[in-house]
């Protein structure tokens, strides 16, 4: 990281992976071309859990190239400056490297599920069936290298 002393920590970053609602799953689909989407996640044992279609770009795109990244971000107030070169803002982000697979493992895919009811409706946690689940795909980002970085200064003027 270019900027050393904007380095988040490993708790720092983990956190943020946890609270995010969304962040944008990068995979490479089967012509070659870059593809981005927004997705709603869970990030649980050093892993990101993604809910998905069984079909569709992005299912095509991690079976095509299990090479894959990911990001979060949470931008905060600008912080003003003499020029426009030297305008900044406040924000937090993390990027994780690693692989992506289905998850096919009814117990793994049970318990992801799960988390994502924990975290995006609370009042159904408890509730995934396997059979409901057994219906869902579920791919997982292996994490293997996540970086977090910050800007909390202030600019004195």
């Amino acid at each position: 990281m270019r900027r050393a002393d904007r380095a988040m920590s490993e708790s720092e970053t983990a956190a943020l992976l946890r609270q995010s609602p969304v962040g944008r799953l990068g995979l490479v689909l089967p012509d070659g071309r870059p593809y981005v989407v927004p997705v709603n996640f869970v990030y649980r044992q050093g892993a990101i859990y993604i809910h998905s279609s069984a079909e569709g770009l992005k299912a095509q795109a991690a079976s095509n190239n299990p090479r894959a990244c990911f990001e979060v971000d949470e931008p905060g107030a600008v912080l003003p400056a003499d020029s426009a070169c030297e305008v900044s803002f406040t924000y937090r982000s993390a990027i994780a490297f690693g692989t992506i697979q289905t998850v096919d493992d009814p117990a793994e895919k049970v318990a992801a599920l799960e988390a994502f009811a924990s975290k995006y409706a609370p009042a159904l946690s408890g509730t995934v069936a396997p059979s409901a689940a057994a219906g869902t795909a579920v791919l997982k980002l292996v994490v293997e290298r996540v970086t977090g970085k910050k800007n909390s200064a202030e600019r004195g003027r």
